[in-house]
């Protein structure tokens, strides 16, 4: 129980990324707020093995004394959460050891909860081959109203229960993708992003948070 094996996202299993300035198949599996996502790609040849891998952490934690965190809990921590009935891979995001809780973000699903660390159990490593499969996103181009949950429920409404379709067009500082979404509404495509500001819930800025080069820009200053 040595803290410093404690796994952490930097050295341990692969997360899924989206290829920049290509359309992918997406489904939004949880919104933070009007301008901060989590994508899956049911599509991807390792998203069906995600039910089965829940299936057996459920069973595994649910039946046996699995080993609790080394103390002190260490941020980036990868771990595994009880959440209503199941158990779910997740990345301690801070820790608050007086109130003993943490805050966390589940990896396969996406989203933040604030937990007890008793609710948290070591993650074995058979368990961390399927790689994560949420990917967190903000949308590119606008900013939310002030009031984000009104912009979180106008983007649940946009594109809850359907698959929508997603062009990562830069990161943020912090590397988190920029991306676009677009749905399909009457055998139209709408971007999503727009759709926010044409609501009144979000601003449009012109600028995305990278400067992108292109080719032609690349080019000129070689």
């Amino acid at each position: 129980n040595n803290p410093s094996s404690s796994l952490s996202l930097q050295s341990n299993s692969v997360a899924l990324s989206l290829a920049e300035g290509c359309m992918h198949e997406v489904f939004v599996s949880s919104i933070v707020g009007g301008g901060h996502v989590f994508l899956q790609q049911p599509y991807h040849p390792t998203f069906h093995a995600l039910e089965r891998l829940d299936a057996c952490m459920t069973k595994i934690y649910s039946q046996f004394q699995c080993p609790a965190l080394p103390a002190p809990v260490q941020v980036n921590t990868v771990c595994v959460a009880a959440y209503e009935g199941g158990w779910y891979r997740c990345q301690v995001v801070s820790v608050d050891e007086s109130a003993g809780q943490c805050d966390i973000k589940y990896l396969d699903y996406g989203g933040y909860h604030t937990l007890s660390l008793e609710d948290l159990k070591q993650i074995r490593t058979d368990f961390l081959t399927l790689p994560f499969q949420a990917i967190e996103c903000y949308l590119a181009n606008i900013t939310p109203k002030d009031d984000e949950n009104v912009s979180a429920f106008v983007l649940e409404e946009l594109i809850a229960h359907q698959i929508v379709q997603a062009r990562m067009i830069g990161s943020n500082e912090a590397g988190v993708p920029m991306i676009h979404l677009y749905r399909s509404v009457a055998g139209q495509t709408t971007m999503v992003n727009k759709e926010l500001v044409y609501r009144s819930c979000a601003l449009w800025l012109e600028t995305t948070i990278v400067k992108l080069e292109t080719p032609t820009e690349v080019a000129a200053s070689a």
